[in-house]
């Protein structure tokens, strides 16, 4: 029997919290779902873990190799799938299924749909607080209300109609920042889209996310080719929820060195060294703390069911340029 909907978990060395969010998705996993995990080729206890998986059943298939970047991992995930619908997830973030099943629900009744995305939020571990992402629905609904192209949206809310990735395209496999090119280039085309309000997932911002590695003239380069590329009018709350979820940005190390002149400390090159490559992880437990991971996840499973508990759930959609919503709030899954 084809599965209905194929989840696609991309991971590299980092078992604690991956183990806790597979976990999690299995245990959600209906019997027409299918789970696809591509493993960087990671050194940490992995591979074995999925291995004792697959041989029990628990997920559909993985594959553990070097890859080219998070977009061609993606990629390899988007090409194995056998469902109708593809849902894109992570290896270390919290996501709400009731709120999957709905777009999934959708979805299957609404056919000329290429693909559905949602609201997310992101917690802050290093300081204990929700950051709201409201910036992704704001830009929704320009495209829904204006027509603005393209709108840019986190890749977390992503659900794809898998035979319209022959109009969507794969994600570009050489930039650091796949889902923002992505979800610009989808929406720049001809399509039916669709935008749930309900909180599907809360993004944990830890020592081990991708936004954690990209350093802050990667980011500004490659967001700002975009937007020549694309033409993309980027709007100031888009700037400040980037600014608030980069909040682990690795700084170059012209930035490191600007900062140590400006403020003139440690004249001596042997301090200036130390801390220019100083990490900052030390300010936020080690992402190794598998206790504290599966407290911060915990924690956050139960949050965003009391998020949702609170929050409408509608879900406006566009076919052939003609609006259209519907209330899933009160509609409940089987």
């Amino acid at each position: 029997m084809q599965p209905i909907l194929s989840y696609i978990i991309v991971t590299k060395n980092k078992l604690p919290f991956f183990r806790k969010a597979l976990y999690h998705l299995i245990d959600n996993c209906k019997i027409d779902e299918e789970i696809i995990i591509i493993d960087g080729a990671s050194n940490d206890g992995t591979v074995d873990f999925l291995k004792v998986l697959k041989k029990n059943g628990l997920i559909s298939n993985f594959i553990s190799e070097p890859d080219l970047s998070e977009g061609h991992a993606f990629n390899k995930g988007m090409l194995l799938a056998k469902g109708i619908f593809i849902k894109v997830m992570t290896d270390d973030d919290v996501f709400d299924f009731k709120i999957i099943e709905k777009c999934k629900t959708f979805m299957m009744n609404n056919n000329s749909i290429h693909f559905i995305n949602s609201l997310i939020t992101a917690y802050d571990m290093k300081n204990d607080k929700l950051i709201p992402h409201q910036s992704d629905s704001d830009a929704f609904l320009r495209w829904y209300n204006e027509n603005k192209k393209p709108y840019s949206v986190c890749g977390l809310g992503l659900m794809i109609r898998k035979n319209s990735l022959s109009l969507l395209g794969l994600l570009k496999v050489d930039t650091k920042l796949p889902d923002l090119e992505y979800s610009l280039r989808i929406s720049s085309l001809p399509v039916n889209a669709a935008w749930c309000t309900g909180i599907i997932a809360i993004q944990l911002l830890n020592t081990c996310s991708i936004s954690r590695t990209i350093s802050t003239d990667i980011w500004q380069y490659e967001t700002k080719k975009f937007i020549n590329f694309y033409n993309w009018t980027v709007s100031k709350e888009e700037w400040r929820y980037a600014n608030n979820t980069f909040l682990f940005k690795v700084k170059s190390f012209k930035e490191k060195l600007s900062k140590l002149i400006r403020l003139s400390i440690q004249k001596d090159f042997a301090g200036i060294k130390k801390r220019i490559f100083r990490s900052k992880t030390n300010k936020i437990p080690k992402i190794e703390n598998e206790q504290f991971t599966t407290e911060v996840f915990d924690k956050m499973a139960k949050k965003i069911k009391e998020l949702n508990t609170i929050t409408e759930c509608k879900i406006y959609y566009k076919i052939n340029d003609q609006k259209f919503e519907v209330d899933y709030s009160k509609i409940r899954n089987e």
